[in-house]
């Protein structure tokens, strides 16, 4: 808890690399230890435009990383696998094989502290196959990218194909200062959820940012698409526009079911600019619990904003429960052969936000 690193860059890793690959900078690394696990208790700073990474099958940090306009990485590696660290192409951790049945790590990241990476970068990211471990990725903690300098910051919790991503902690990519824009979050994986009081915060005083939370607008581009997306009504989403520009885009997409309980805002600036845009669908069910969802893509000084909402099929009636099976936060990953239903007292409540 008392250490302090203090550098250029640090890459801390569990595996291995030749003494011939690393004297001709080829900076690829091997199989090392089944089960192995990097800590962090202390505070690692490097210097602005730097590389702060730690790698290992498990990667824990519960004290603080900052590398402002730089880069952070926490990865989990397959234990069997390589990988190849690049310091000067677009992805700065490229691996090899998925995590292989038998490992006894319970999170293979767990970020309890805190990130910090204003104007820079931050990437977790735990490629694991599926039923291999429960929980790949728990972010209680805090992660920070925010805008410095008109630079927007990013920030992607990639949980791969297995297991599932849990938000419980603060997320922020926000511009705080006059003319600043929010940045972007991303965050996949087979189940994500955002849990507690999670709060993912890609405002900004001269335009929201954009969060995307399962995938991608309407499920198009690059973003793998989650099996299951799940918002407990204690979670938040804010992307609005504090003073004077267009509010940002939350989108929350799955596959098999998405589940939105809490409060989504993507506002317009006080002095100007339109609403923006949420979106909560899913390639087959989605679960909006009406009543207690809080949605606003209000604009003060421009047109309002949109809200999408784009299951399999959905039925708009009378009366009913938007509620089918029940959004238990004890098993928000079931599945529904059921069609959505909106009642037309919610339909209302959301043309009125």
């Amino acid at each position: 808890p008392n250490a302090r690193v203090d550098v250029a860059g640090l890459h801390a890793t569990t595996a291995n690399i030749s003494n011939e690959n690393f004297l001709s900078g080829n900076y690829h690394f091997i199989k090392g230890p089944d089960n192995s696990k990097i800590t962090n208790l202390g505070r690692i700073k490097v210097a602005d435009n730097g590389i702060a990474s730690l790698v290992a099958p498990g990667v824990e940090n519960s004290g603080v990383i900052e590398a402002n306009l730089g880069k952070v990485a926490l990865a989990s590696t397959p234990a069997n696998s390589t990988y190849v660290l690049d310091f000067y192409g677009d992805q700065l951790l490229q691996f090899a094989l998925p995590l292989e049945a038998g490992s006894n790590i319970e999170n293979t990241i767990k970020q309890s502290g805190q990130i910090t990476a204003n104007g820079g970068t931050v990437f977790l990211s735990a490629n694991t196959a599926k039923g291999v471990v429960d929980q790949v990725i728990n972010m209680s903690g805090v992660i920070e990218a925010n805008t410095i300098v008109k630079k927007g910051g990013e920030i992607i919790l990639s949980g791969g194909n297995g297991g599932e991503v849990s938000v419980k902690g603060k997320i922020s990519a926000s511009g705080k200062k006059a003319g600043e824009q929010g940045g972007t979050v991303k965050i996949t994986g087979e189940k994500v959820g955002l849990f507690d009081q999670a709060k993912i915060d890609v405002s900004g005083q001269a335009g929201g940012g954009t969060a995307l939370i399962g995938g991608d607008y309407q499920g198009k581009g690059t973003l793998p698409i989650s099996d299951f997306v799940y918002m407990q009504n204690s979670a938040q989403i804010l992307a609005d526009a504090e003073v004077a520009g267009n509010g940002g885009q939350v989108v929350l997409f799955s596959d098999k079911a998405t589940r939105v309980y809490g409060g989504i805002s993507v506002r317009g600036g006080i002095e100007s600019g339109n609403g923006g845009l949420i979106e909560t669908s899913s390639h087959r069910y989605l679960d909006i619990l009406g009543i207690n969802t809080d949605f606003s893509a209000r604009a003060i000084g421009g047109q309002a904003g949109s809200i999408l909402l784009d299951p399999y099929n959905i039925t708009i009636q009378a009366a009913g429960t938007t509620t089918a099976p029940p959004g238990d936060a004890a098993n928000p990953w079931e599945s529904a052969e059921v069609d959505s239903i909106l009642t037309i007292a919610d339909l209302e409540t959301l043309l009125t936000s």
